[in-house]
């Protein structure tokens, strides 16, 4: 965890663009689980003309929507349902494109600012240095310690905040 934090340091230039991904992060979460909760009591609703239960602490627009679910006919819902479905599908999956590209932008970006401090570093060791360790050994570690830190940003960080807002 400590070298999460490391890395979310190199964020400091890039505040806004990882603000705007996070919250397109956020709204894809949200549409991921509106899509998973609407789909049994509207079958229900559907098949079953059960009315859909809902718990007394929900946000008054969405308790809006329920009791006007409620109010209509099945047959009515039976028509509007697939519509909704793909609509709902359609938003999330253009948010989850939005915050995977600006994702891959902002590693991108924090990968350049990390080879340029890295490359700063290594033109400012002393020839001494370059005596004592292999040409080989110090490409290999350079090329290869930055594909990890660069998978570490893109993937890590991105399941870390996507998890927790599906967990939420």
């Amino acid at each position: 965890m400590k070298n999460y934090i490391k890395l979310l340091s190199f964020l400091k230039g890039h505040r806004r663009l990882f603000a705007v991904a996070v919250s397109t992060m956020l709204i894809a979460s949200f549409f991921e689980g509106f899509q998973l909760s609407l789909l049994v009591p509207m079958t229900d609703r559907i098949f079953n003309n059960k009315k859909i239960i809902v718990p007394n602490n929900l946000p008054s627009f969405i308790q809006a929507v329920i009791d006007k679910l409620n109010a209509l006919d099945p047959a009515t819902l039976f028509w509007i349902f697939p519509f909704a479905v793909i609509v709902i599908l359609l938003i999330k999956h253009v948010f989850v494109f939005a915050y995977q590209y600006l994702m891959s932008d902002l590693s991108q970006r924090l990968m350049r600012d990390i080879r340029y401090r890295l490359y700063e570093k290594i033109q400012n060791l002393s020839l001494d240095y370059f005596s004592k360790k292999r040409t080989g050994e110090l490409i290999s570690r350079i090329t290869h310690d930055v594909n990890v830190v660069e998978n570490a940003v893109s993937y890590g960080v991105t399941d870390l905040f996507r998890q927790t807002f599906m967990i939420i």
